[in-house]
Order: structure tokens, then sequence, then C-alpha cells
């Protein structure tokens, strides 16, 4: 059922409410900045609650504005789409492998956002300690599981979720994007992830051969070649930025994911997520990443049964990798050539090699 949504977050957090919220008493409400692991580079406003002087339940309430979210301006994110997404009922339709710790959702002006449950102990590792072969296991089948519920699945024609158009969900991190964040406050988290960015495309001609580097460019400026490659292929709902900075894990008594900031998702083919998984913490992965392909692929055709077919298997694999590439080659530039981490910054080169393949195969499904 969709989330209750309020008109403020001091309406939302009066004690009376929280306690029907979350069923327990509670008679005191404290919040406080939230201080979150590493660096966010969408720059969301975050808070932290603590209930019955510290002896309750804590919460997070997580708050998103186009005034000083990037991510939410290079995607024209209009409704406030994670919000819009728990206000349509999102964590009722996630597989049972799949949770979210949302409580209750609010909308004041151009600010919205929602409280949840605080996770925080279960976040998985940034590159601290490689993914074990049994979590990577459980994060595949996860993944094919909230593939396999959105499975072809018609949202509303006026679009109340504001999902990304996939032209758009290619071209966030372009040149485009880029310049119009340095244009912004030099001390903003914006102006530095697009100076990064900018770094980034300027070092594509050193890291591609020319041919690869002139399909980028081209997809980059105009990627509606490669969106109606996929209109041909079956699709489903995405979260789009599927990395362990967006998990949590709970293992007892059994394996359960939190998955959370939706904040980039889209509809198209399944290996678009699979790819952003593969790329972003190639450096965790404990096992090859054609493995890997091979373990969601497995998992995905269990699920689906009848509906999955080999025939669309490695084209939408192909155009997803590349769409993956498209999107991300400025920030595995970057990341190659700058990077403070070498286990990072060496992944990273070895992730624009192995797309840069993928990415000369898929130009056949163009």
């Amino acid at each position: 059922m969709p989330c209750q949504t309020f008109h403020s977050i001091d309406e939302m957090l009066m004690p009376k409410t929280l306690s029907e919220l979350t069923g327990q008493a509670i008679s005191d409400v404290k919040c406080s900045a939230f201080e979150s692991r590493g660096f966010s580079g969408s720059n969301n406003h975050m808070l932290a609650v603590e209930t019955n002087q510290g002896l309750g339940s804590r919460y997070i309430i997580k708050q998103v504005s186009l005034a000083w979210d990037w991510i939410m301006r290079a995607s024209n994110d209009q409704k406030a789409r994670e919000v819009a997404l728990m206000e349509w009922g999102l964590v009722d339709r996630l597989p049972p492998e799949i949770r979210h710790p949302l409580v209750a959702c609010f909308r004041d002006g151009p600010v919205a956002g929602f409280l949840m449950h605080d996770i925080s102990p279960t976040i998985m590792p940034n590159h601290e300690q490689p993914i074990s072969k049994e979590d990577n296991a459980f994060l595949l089948d996860a993944m094919a599981a909230q593939h396999m519920a959105f499975w072809q699945m018609p949202f509303p024609a006026d679009d109340p979720l504001g999902l990304i158009p996939l032209n758009q969900f290619i071209q966030m991190l372009s040149h485009r994007t880029a310049r119009r964040e340095i244009d912004g406050n030099p001390e903003s988290v914006a102006y530095i992830v697009a100076q990064r960015y900018l770094i980034g495309w300027d070092l594509v001609p050193e890291l591609l051969a020319s041919d690869v580097a002139d399909i980028v460019y081209q997809l980059t400026e105009d990627p509606q070649p490669l969106c109606h490659a996929m209109e041909r292929y079956p699709k489903t709902l995405l979260h789009g930025d599927w990395w362990v900075n967006n998990m949590g894990l709970v293992r007892s008594p059994k394996h359960q994911l939190f998955l959370l900031d939706w904040q980039a998702a889209t509809q198209s083919v399944p290996a678009v997520d699979l790819a952003r998984y593969l790329t972003k913490q190639h450096y965790c992965l404990p096992i090859s990443r054609e493995s890997a392909i091979e373990s969601y692929r497995q998992s995905l055709a269990q699920r689906l049964g009848n509906r999955y077919d080999d025939g669309w298997w490695q084209p939408q694999l192909d155009l997803g990798l590349l769409t993956d590439f498209v999107r991300c080659i400025c920030f595995l530039a970057w990341n190659a050539a700058h990077c403070p981490n070498r286990t990072v910054a060496t992944s990273a080169k070895q992730d624009v090699d192995w797309l840069a393949e993928h990415a000369r195969t898929a130009i056949r499904w163009l």
C-alpha cells in the first residue's frame, strides 16, 4: 500500500504520530545532523532521529531538493522520484529478498523526503573488504528477483513517479551536465563532482582507441540509437545504481537486502543494473565478471521460467554494458588516473578496457 505522506517533518515526527506509525510508545523525539560514512555524490540532506531520550528506536530522515541535489537536476527530477516511488507503494511490491526501511514520507514545498529506520549497522563496506562468495551469490539472485517482480510491468500513463527517461539516464554524467554544475558554488558537492567528471572526459582520448571513443562521444551526445535498440527487448524497473553503498545486508536468520537510494530509477533491460554492479565494485567481487554474469543469468532464467529467452539475453547484455560504459566512462577515467586508492584505480582501468571490448561487440545491435 502507498506510504503515508505528511506536509512537514515536524508533523511527521510528533510523538503521537510517530507512535502510530511505528507501533511503539514514543514520548520524546530529537533530531540532529546525521554523519554518513564516506563521500556522498548527491549531497542529500540527512537527519538522525532519536526517540525516548536515546533509549528508543533510531531513525533517519532523507531530504531531497532540486536546490542542492545535482542528480535531481541532471535527471530533471521534478517529482522527487524516490519519494514518489515510496508513495506509489514500491516497498510492498519488492520481492521477499529485498526490503526498504521506509516509515513515512513528507512533502514540504520544494523539499521532499522520507523517514526510515536506521539500518546503518547493516550497510556494506565500501572497498574495505571483498564481498564474500555467499553474499555475492545472494546479491545477484536478489537482483534477478527485483527484475522479475517488475518484469514488463506497465506503469501509469500519466507517469506520476517521474521515472528517468532512458535518454536522460544515459546523459546524466555528460559534458553538458558537468559544465552546467561547474558554474555553481566551488564549495559544493556538485562542483567537486562536476570537476572530476570534466577531468575524466578529458582523459577519454588517452584511455580509449579512437573507434571506441567515437562510439562513446556519439552516444553521449545522442543516445537515441541506444535507447531504440533496447526498446526491442523485455524491460523491468531498474534501481539504476546497484552497488554496495546503497545496500544494507542482513545475514541472519536468512539473507535479506536493504536496497536504498532509488533516485536513479528507470525502465529498461535488466543488464543495465547488472552492469552497474559489475563495474562499480569490480575490485570487491570474489569471482570473475563473466562468472557473475552467468550466475545472474541463471537466476533470472529460473525465476522467469518460460518468459526467459536466450534470443534476447545476449543483445540486452551487450547493450546494458554499453549503456553503463557511455554513462560512466568519465567516472571510470577519473578513478583510473586520480583515485588515491590504488586498488580502485587499477580496477577502474581494467573496467575501461573490459567495457571497451564489449562496446565494440554491442555496436552490431544498434
